[in-house]
């Protein structure tokens, strides 16, 4: 019977991108940002490569690792040395940094008993847009906007000048976190056979 040949790095990149592609689904909606993605991906990358390397925390290690993952010596030390980041400090998706950033500042939320903000005029001095601006980098407020109100995140009375902009209470869907983790557990036994 003769040997099957292994894949090629291209069908196994081919693969890798469908299973990314699956699981982004999933991850979006949790706002998850891909930075918080490729630094879990970075670390775990080179912990295997680091204990295929034998464990080791020497320069030779250090080098070997650098070389199997085609990452710096430089890199693979931070990696290997660098605790991942506390979820306090952890990087999210744009819509909820200006979510976050409406919370936690008193111009717009000033009673911080009460469990979300007044609502805000669209433009204006002390606006949705000036939050926009403010925690969202290049991102347009109608953009922004648009994106929040589909997510459930935001709700817009009115139109023009006197448009009201309500911050939404965002759900935390444990079946949505369940789901994701069925998944994984499936992709990761159907990688193991």
């Amino acid at each position: 019977m003769p040997f099957e040949s292994p894949p090629t790095p291209e069908a196994v990149l081919e693969q890798l991108a469908l299973l990314l592609s699956l699981l982004a689904l999933d991850l979006l909606p949790l706002g998850l940002a891909v930075g918080d993605v490729e630094s879990l991906l970075l670390k775990h990358y080179v912990a295997t490569a680091t204990e295929a390397q034998g464990g080791k925390d020497d320069a030779a290690t250090t080098c070997a690792v650098a070389i199997a993952t085609g990452l710096s010596r430089h890199r693979v030390h931070q990696l290997r040395h660098r605790p991942h980041a506390p979820a306090k400090t952890r990087r999210m998706n744009r819509a909820l940094r200006v979510a976050e950033g409406w919370l936690a500042d008193r111009a717009y939320h000033p009673d911080p008993t009460a469990a979300l903000p007044p609502p805000a005029p669209y433009a204006g001095r002390h606006s949705f847009c000036a939050l926009v601006r403010q925690h969202s980098g290049d991102i347009p407020p109608s953009a922004m906007r648009k994106f929040m109100v589909e997510a459930g995140m935001l709700k817009v009375k009115g139109t023009g000048p006197g448009q009201q902009v309500w911050l939404l209470a965002r759900p935390q869907d444990p079946a949505a976190l369940r789901t994701v983790a069925r998944k994984l557990a499936a992709v990761i036994r159907l990688l193991e056979n």
